[in-house]
């Protein structure tokens, strides 16, 4: 387990400012992200790491709007609990761990395009003349300057509504001093949407028709799904990767815009749900020598030339994005591979055959 991690998630669907209209998303977003972060196969986070802040189901009858929860301040207390806990370590903190931050709800922006990638939540009590709102980045920013942590994690799943009249605010937090550890803290930014965009919640046909932050869905389901390194993970830039180019069909026919990926100074590693499907190719029919299997995708395209008689010199297995891992074992090969249809050729023409990995995998007799 990742018992150095912190996680503090917030979703806000509900603003006491009818000119912000209710949201469906949060909570279901909320608790998707915290259930991902709890799973080995996810953050691998014990549940007393992660803090929550959600709206309440329902604002009383006689409730003052300029006291609608959740406030920046509840935000703003659960950093600082956190923050003084790790500054006790010292010169250790930026040595381990992993801070997430999580947002989702309504956002904005300053319009200044000299300012760095930047979002801030609306809090629940924020009107159009009192624009109250918990500065996302730069808490990730403060937990990077003062090396909280060796990893921060920012994702920001609301509008960024580029707004001329405002810009987001620093809190009123003692001063930021440079650390002498925070270069070597990395920090992953992904914003729901590119500067003055408008960030999505839709049914999702995938999670039993509930509404989620399309930004959310496509990220789960990119943990889920991108293509693990050879050890197992996911690097954030194949999680970048992944993501964006499965976009449009995320999407599908209603488009929204992309999502903005800042990645760290150095790769950063996740853990890999798709762990492939297992082939096994036996060769045993005595084939002559220079015989070649040709495996292909279900676009046709071959992935892999590998030898039938055991010659390493022939063997050909580029990175293509489907094989996961492989491993020649005299005239056995084994490989995972992503879930597809795939088909096999024998060059001496004595085998040929098309599959479809999925499930257990497959052995194959040649």
């Amino acid at each position: 387990m990742a018992a150095a991690d912190y996680a503090i998630l917030v979703g806000i669907s509900r603003y006491a400012d009818p000119a912000f209209p209710s949201l469906t998303g949060p909570p279901r977003d909320v608790a998707l992200i915290k259930e991902w972060l709890m799973s080995p196969k996810g953050g691998g986070m014990p549940e007393a790491r992660i803090r929550t802040i959600l709206s309440p189901e329902t604002f009383p009858d006689d409730l003052d709007a300029l006291q609608a929860p959740p406030m920046a301040a509840q935000f703003h207390a659960e950093f600082i609990r956190m923050e003084r806990e790790r500054m006790q370590l010292k010169s250790e903190r930026a040595k381990s761990g992993r801070l997430y931050l999580y947002f989702s709800g309504h956002g904005f922006c300053a319009r200044d395009i000299d300012r760095d990638a930047e979002a801030a939540l609306y809090a629940a009590n924020a009107a159009k003349d009192f624009f109250e709102h918990i500065y996302g980045t730069y808490f990730a920013r403060r937990a990077k300057a003062k090396a909280l942590f060796a990893e921060v994690v920012l994702i920001m799943d609301c509008c960024r509504d580029a707004e001329v009249n405002r810009a987001p605010i620093q809190p009123t937090l003692a001063n930021t001093p440079d650390d002498n550890l925070a270069g070597n803290v990395k920090v992953l930014a992904i914003y729901a949407v590119p500067r003055g965009g408008k960030a999505h919640e839709r049914a999702i046909a995938e999670r039993g028709g509930a509404t989620h932050g399309l930004l959310t869905h496509a990220l789960m389901k990119a943990f889920a799904e991108a293509r693990p390194t050879s050890d197992g993970q996911i690097t954030a830039t194949r999680l970048r990767d992944h993501l964006l180019q499965s976009w449009e069909a995320v999407c599908g026919e209603d488009a929204a815009p992309r999502p903005d990926f800042h990645l760290p100074n150095e790769e950063m590693f996740f853990a890999a749900q798709n762990t492939g499907v297992q082939v096994d190719f036996s060769f045993n029919g005595g084939h002559a020598p220079g015989t070649q299997l040709f495996l292909r995708n279900s676009k046709l395209k071959r992935i892999a030339v590998i030898s039938a008689t055991g010659n390493e010199d022939e063997d050909l297995v580029p990175d293509n994005g489907q094989i996961i891992s492989w491993e020649r074992n005299g005239k056995s090969v084994s490989m995972r591979v992503l879930p597809d249809f795939y088909a096999y050729e024998l060059s001496d023409a004595t085998a040929k055959d098309k599959f479809k990995a999925e499930g257990v995998g497959l052995h194959v007799n040649l």
